[in-house]
C-alpha cells in the first residue's frame, strides 16, 4: 500500500486540523440532535387525559363561580372546583412537554405576570348550564377510559372521578332547575366480572341483601314519600343481590351467603336515624363497587362502575357528602350544610312506586 505524501495531501490534511482546533478554541461544538420526548404509554395517555379534563373543569367552574352573585350557586360551583383540583392531584397532575413536568393547578397567579398580560384578552365567561353538559360528557369519557386500561387501581380512580363529576353535574342541575343528567337508577347486572373471585362476589351479595333488609325496615317506619324511596330501593337491592347471586352460582341451597335477617344497630325511632340507616348502607356499597372494579379485568367493569354511581347517588339522597372521591376519601359525611352536594333530595326517584 502507498501512501500519498504529496504537498496538496498534506495540506488538505493540515487544514482540516486547523478548522477542529478553531472549533475547539470558540467554544463551538458539533454534537448530535436531541433524543426526541419519550411517547407517553397508553396508561400515560389515560391518565394524562383524565387530568387535563379535571384541570379544565376546576378552570371553569372557578370562572363561573367568580361571576354569579348567588350564594348557593357559589358554594355549588366552589364545591365543584375544589373537587375537580382534588382530582387533579390524585391523578398525578398534568405533564407538559414544553415546561418539561407538571403543571401547577389552582394557585395563585402572579401580580407581575398579570400586569405583564394586561394586552390578554380577557377569557368568556362559562354558562354554568354548559359546565354541566361538560361535567356528563367528562364523565362519560372518564367511564369508558375504566373499562379499557390494564392498571385496575387507574380503573378504581377513573370510576370514583366519572361519579363524582354525575354527581356535581346533577347537584348543579337541580340549583339551576334544568335538566338533570340521566343517572342510572336500574342497574341490575348481566355479567360476571372476570378476576373478581367467588368469595368477592358472595361479601357483595351479602352488602345488597343487607342494603335490601335495612331499606326495608325504614320503609316499615317511614311515611309518604320517604316510605316509596325506601320501599323501591329495598326492591332494587334485593333484584340486585339475587342477579349477582345467580351469576357467581351462589343462588343454591347450601351455596347461598344471604341471612334471614341482619343486626344492624342503632335505633330507627326519628327520621334522622332513619335517613342514616340508609345512607350507610349505601355508602357500604360505594367502597365496595369501586373495590370490586380494580379487581375487575378490562372488559367486564362497566356494570360495577355504573352500581358505584347508583349507590353513590342513592347515598346522596339520603344525606350523605359524597366529598371529592366517593368511596374512596374519607370527607363522606353525614350533613345537614344546606349548600353541600350531598343535600337529601325530597322527590322520590323516578321509579318509586305510589302509595297502595
Amino acid at each position: 500500500m502507498r501512501i500519498d505524501r504529496s504537498p496538496g495531501t498534506r495540506t488538505r490534511g493540515a487544514a482540516v486540523v486547523l478548522a477542529c482546533l478553531l472549533l475547539a478554541a470558540c467554544g463551538v461544538r458539533v454534537e448530535t440532535p436531541p433524543p426526541p420526548p419519550p411517547t407517553p404509554g397508553p396508561l400515560e395517555q389515560v391518565r394524562q387525559a383524565a387530568a387535563v379534563a379535571s384541570a379544565s373543569l376546576a378552570e371553569d367552574a372557578g370562572r363561573a363561580a367568580s361571576d354569579t352573585l348567588d350564594e348557593r350557586r357559589f358554594a355549588v360551583l366552589e364545591r365543584i372546583r375544589l373537587d375537580a383540583e382534588e382530582h387533579v392531584e390524585v391523578l398525578g397532575g398534568v405533564y407538559s412537554l414544553e415546561e418539561g413536568g407538571l403543571v401547577e393547578t389552582g394557585a395563585e397567579e402572579d401580580p407581575d405576570e398579570v400586569d405583564a398580560a394586561d394586552d390578554v384578552p380577557e377569557p368568556e365567561p362559562v354558562d354554568p348550564a354548559d359546565l354541566v353538559v361538560r361535567l356528563v360528557n367528562e364523565a362519560t369519557a372518564a367511564r369508558g377510559a375504566t373499562d379499557r386500561v390494564d392498571d385496575g387501581g387507574l380503573a378504581r380512580l377513573l370510576t370514583v372521578v366519572a361519579t363524582a363529576r354525575l354527581l356535581a353535574a346533577d347537584a348543579l342541575a337541580r340549583d339551576l332547575e334544568v335538566e338533570r343528567p340521566g343517572l342510572a337508577r336500574e342497574v341490575l347486572p348481566t355479567t360476571l366480572p372476570q378476576g373478581v373471585a367467588t368469595q368477592d362476589l358472595a361479601r357483595l351479595v351479602v352488602a345488597e341483601d343487607q342494603a335490601a333488609f335495612a331499606l326495608e325496615l325504614v320503609a316499615a317506619r317511614s311515611q309518604d314519600s320517604v316510605r316509596r324511596r325506601a320501599r323501591a330501593a329495598a326492591e332494587r337491592h334485593r333484584a340486585t343481590s339475587d342477579a349477582w347471586a345467580r351469576l357467581a352460582g351462589l343462588a343454591e341451597p347450601g351455596l347461598d351467603p344471604r341471612e334471614v335477617s341482619y343486626a344492624l344497630g342503632g335505633a330507627l325511632e326519628t327520621e334522622e336515624s332513619r335517613a342514616d340507616l340508609a345512607a350507610r348502607v349505601e355508602h357500604a356499597l360505594v367502597v365496595s363497587y369501586a373495590a370490586l372494579v380494580a379487581l375487575a379485568e378490562p372488559g367486564s367493569r362497566a356494570e360495577l362502575a355504573a352500581l358505584h354511581t347508583l349507590a353513590a347517588e342513592s347515598a346522596r339522597r339520603w344525606g350523605l357528602a359524597p366529598g371529592a372521591l366517593p368511596g374512596l376519601d374519607e370527607q363522606d359525611a353525614l350533613t345537614d350544610d344546606p349548600d353541600a352536594l350531598g343535600t337529601p333530595d325530597p322527590s322520590p326517584p323516578d321509579d318509586a312506586p305510589s302509595d297502595d
